[in-house]
């Protein structure tokens, strides 16, 4: 009698679509028997580790880094399929007093007002750097250059949960999938903007196959009410 070999797929991960993937991923090996493997981190660090050649099947990352990646011919063409949208949103330990966010004035004072913040590294993180261009506009980067703790892997709410900053600026999915911390809400209409996340298949995936069908399982609308509760809302993606 044979016995089908283990499939393992590799897949490269921004962070914001951590909390809703794991389960999901569970589900699909248990119903499969397949096995994946997933390498998070921030958006900038997961192209890096891709364009390297860092052994992926599928990747997901943010809208605009996969529209950069279409034309290098690394993704297989019609593979990508939107996960979700995410928005930025600010995030405080759980039991402290909820700031005002309500304005983009109220939102200045809040920021001037904050003992510690922190957000993704701008460098390598694509809500870093919408959040650094948000403090920009606002005036403020000399004012809170000395009390921004950038994060360089991770959530930044993890700080904020271990009281090392008193405000998280990041994507909604960031901040609810970390214990401790609770979502204030999302940034104004004025100051905002939002991520859509994409997965798609690698031109040098071992496992085309699997790695479609691991993909349809993320889409599944049965799904979608986990990635609601996650803070997303359904999205769309146009290749370039």
């Amino acid at each position: 009698m044979l016995i089908a070999a283990i499939v393992v797929l590799h897949v490269l991960s921004g962070g914001a679509v951590q909390a809703p993937l794991q389960p999901i991923v569970g589900a699909f090996e248990r119903r499969t028997g397949d096995r994946v493997h997933v390498t998070f981190g921030q958006v900038g660090k997961i192209r890096r580790a891709f364009v390297a050649g860092t052994p992926a099947d599928v990747v997901i990352v943010s809208a605009p880094v996969l529209h950069g990646l279409e034309p290098s011919g690394m993704i297989v063409p019609g593979s990508a399929r939107a996960l979700g949208t995410t928005s930025i949103g600010v995030g405080v330990r759980s039991g402290t007093p909820m700031p005002d966010i309500s304005s983009v004035a109220a939102f200045r004072r809040t920021l001037l007002a904050a003992r510690a913040i922190t957000y993704a590294d701008p460098a390598t993180s694509s809500s870093g750097a919408q959040v650094e261009r948000v403090i920009a506009r606002l005036g403020l980067t000399d004012a809170l250059r000395h009390k921004t703790v950038l994060v360089e892997r991770g959530f930044g709410g993890t700080l904020v949960a271990q009281g090392r900053a008193t405000i998280v600026i990041q994507n909604v999915s960031e901040i609810v999938a970390v214990p401790g911390v609770t979502l204030v809400g999302r940034l104004p209409a004025a100051l905002q903007s939002y991520n859509t996340y994409v997965a798609a298949i690698s031109a040098h995936a071992a496992h085309r196959r699997e790695a479609r069908a691991l993909i349809d399982a993320l889409v599944r609308p049965a799904e979608r009410a986990r990635w609601r509760r996650a803070g997303f809302v359904p999205g769309t993606y146009r290749s370039s």
